[in-house]
This record gives C-alpha cells, structure tokens and sequence, in this order.
C-alpha cells in the first residue's frame, strides 16, 4: 500500500515542530520496518511523479508499503475557524503564494518547448471549463 502525505508544515493554528515527534513525519517513520520512505518537493511535479511512481513500484513488487512525504503550501488557512494570518508571517504567505506548482510546471513545460503561452492558456480554460460543469452538476 502506497501513501501520500501532503505537509504544507502546520498542525491547525500550529508547525508541524510543536506537533509531530521529531519535527518531522518523515524522520518519525523512517525505522517502521520494509517502510519506502520518500520524502521530496511536493510544488516540483516531476519530483513528485517520480516520488509516486517509485512507491507504487515498491507495492507492486512486493516490497512492503511505501510513503510519499511531500512538502506542500497551502495558500489558504485550513478552516475557516483558522485565520493563518494570526500565526502566519505575510512574507511568508506571499513567499507560498510565489512558489505555485501550477506555475512552475507551466514554466518548465514552455522551457522545455513541449508546450506554448496559446497551449497553456487552452489548457487552463479547459480547466476552468471542467471546474464550472462539475459545480454545475451537483
């Protein structure tokens, strides 16, 4: 069995280092026996499928389960009970909001010329356009 943790670094209201032994899921986990434990840059996609990839891998062989720690942002507060701004630096926030993942696959997908403004803009109306029937549906 594989698993994804998306960590973005805070407990409600909290950092993970008041929270989690150690400071880290990761380093906590680490010595459970046959666990695959990859931690990556959650923001960087083809870290991230990478990361996935090898887990999954690992389960299918037979190797034991595996875990994907990615380290995440999270641009909103949790709840709307949580205000991040009371605990949250606003450097820090706009710090998250500049390291978009959506962006920088975008930019590497017109880097490496598998993909153009015209192509990417097409891509987020067909998006937006999938957003917009699913809330429609409900």
């Amino acid at each position: 069995m594989a698993f994804l943790i998306e960590d973005n670094g805070y407990a409600i209201s909290v950092p993970i280092e008041a929270q989690t032994a150690g400071g880290s899921i990761s380093r906590l986990v680490r010595s459970f026996p046959d666990l695959a434990v990859h931690e990556v840059d959650g923001l960087d996609f083809l870290e991230s499928y990478q990361a996935m990839h090898a887990a999954t891998e690992d389960c299918r062989q037979g190797r034991g389960p595996a875990l994907v720690h990615a380290h995440v942002v999270s641009i909103y507060s949790h709840s709307l009970s949580d205000d991040e701004s009371l605990y949250k630096p606003a450097s820090e926030r706009d710090a998250e909001v500049a390291a978009c993942p959506i962006r920088r696959l975008a930019a590497h997908l017109e880097h490496e010329g598998i993909a153009d403004d015209y192509t990417l803009l097409r891509i987020h109306h067909e998006v937006d356009e999938r957003i917009q029937e699913a809330v429609a549906w409900r």
